[in-house]
C-alpha cells in the first residue's frame, strides 16, 4: 500500500473522492467500473488515486462545473481527512508522508 501511495501521490476511499468530485459513491464505483478511474484493494477495502480523481475534478471544471467557493473546498478536505480508514492512517492518511515516500524509495534501491 505504501509504494502504491507514493505513486499516486495518495489513495481515497470511495466516500472521500465522491466528495472530492461532488458525486455519490455509487458514481465512484461506477467511475472505477468504467475504468475511470484505477482500483487499488488493500485489507478488504477498495480505494482509488488522488492523482486520478484530482484530474477528474479538472476534467469537469472544464466542462463547465462551477468553481466550489474557498469555503466549500476547505469544508471537502476537512470531511476526506476525517473519513481516513485505519489502513489509510497506518501510510501516512490520505497522502504519504516524507518518511513514507523516503521508505518506498528505500526499498526500491535495493
Amino acid at each position: 500500500m505504501s509504494e502504491a501511495m507514493v505513486d499516486e501521490e495518495g489513495l481515497l476511499n470511495h466516500s472521500q473522492a465522491a466528495l472530492i468530485l461532488d458525486v455519490t459513491p455509487a458514481r465512484v464505483t461506477e467511475l472505477v467500473n468504467l475504468s475511470k478511474l484505477h482500483r487499488f484493494d488493500f485489507l478488504g477495502r477498495t480505494y482509488v488515486s488522488v492523482k486520478e480523481v484530482k484530474a477528474r475534478r479538472e476534467e469537469d471544471l472544464k466542462a463547465g462545473r462551477p468553481r466550489r467557493t474557498f469555503a466549500k473546498r476547505v469544508s471537502v478536505a476537512v470531511k476526506a481527512v476525517l473519513g481516513s480508514d485505519a489502513a489509510q492512517n497506518r501510510h501516512g492518511g490520505i497522502l504519504p508522508s516524507e518518511r513514507t515516500k523516503a521508505r518506498v524509495l528505500k526499498r526500491r534501491k535495493t
